[in-house]
């Protein structure tokens, strides 16, 4: 992840930020004058733009990113191991601190209210996550519905996301959580919404990203280094908010629906008991 918040820096570093957002892959091939050329701003400007980001120069910074395309899962939970030691409760307690702070200062409140908005108005709510996230995408999913939202989730790869595509419309809203890079999946999501005219929640760890700019709503997420052993404590809570939010926006229509769901309970507790 690239460390920054856009309003903190010039114009002209913004141009390039975005260039690098749009040509990260191409990045270790580039020179400083490439980039300046590209951007039209001198190369003094880019050689400023490491600094301000976080990085002594340019080769720092493609070297972390070398560290960042090349760490495996194994490579991470490993790191994560060393870090922590053989005890790592309380560390491991303080990183989620951090992160959830780190969220809560970068988590935009009008952001947030404008997600809480589209996803109350929605017809249907379009969930999609791949990896680790199919866990959180499975939790919102589960938890919307028992307010009697119309939830549909999304194949995570490949072309059963078609099916599922094919049955957004107008006034739906798609929920993302977009925690790689601009997948060819995610390439299509966002552009099948983009042609229907439907609005995207996203929630990202990503600073810098061609998601950000096609997203009606952006929710941080911190989750740790991107060379480490991912955490997803700060996304439950966005997710356990907004859906709570919900729930309040719902009113009375979610109140039934969790007392049809009590008293159902209740009527099949001999044959079905709680577990």
């Amino acid at each position: 992840m690239i460390p920054f918040e856009e309003n903190e820096l010039t114009k002209n570093q913004q141009r390039v930020a975005n260039y690098i957002s749009k040509n990260i892959e191409n990045i270790a091939f580039l020179t400083e004058k490439d980039i300046a050329d590209a951007c039209l701003v001198s190369s003094a400007s880019v050689s400023r733009f490491w600094e301000a980001i976080g990085y002594r120069n340019f080769k720092s910074f493609k070297r972390n990113l070398r560290e960042q395309y090349t760490s495996t899962p194994v490579a991470k939970t490993e790191k994560t191991m060393q870090k922590y030691g053989q005890h790592p409760f309380l560390p491991m307690m303080e990183a989620h601190i951090h992160n959830l702070e780190t969220t809560l200062a970068r988590l935009s409140e009008d952001d947030f209210r404008t997600s809480l908005s589209l996803l109350i108005q929605a017809d249907t709510i379009h969930l999609y996550g791949n990896g680790a996230a199919q866990f959180m995408v499975d939790l919102v999913a589960f938890r919307l519905r028992r307010f009697d939202c119309k939830v549909n989730t999304l194949a995570p790869s490949g072309h059963e996301i078609f099916e599922n595509l094919i049955h957004i419309h107008p006034p739906d809203v798609l929920v993302v959580f977009g925690f790689m890079n601009f997948s060819p999946e995610l390439q299509v999501i966002f552009d099948m919404a983009q042609r229907r005219n439907i609005p995207i929640v996203l929630i990202t760890d990503r600073l810098i990203s061609p998601m950000r700019k096609k997203a009606a709503a952006i929710l941080y997420s911190e989750r740790g280094e991107n060379n480490e052993f991912h955490s997803l404590v700060s996304t439950l809570a966005i997710v356990e908010a907004l859906v709570l939010e919900v729930g309040r926006g719902k009113g009375a229509t979610a109140i039934s629906k969790l007392k049809e769901l009590q008293e159902l309970r209740k009527q099949y507790a001999s044959k079905l008991p709680k577990q």
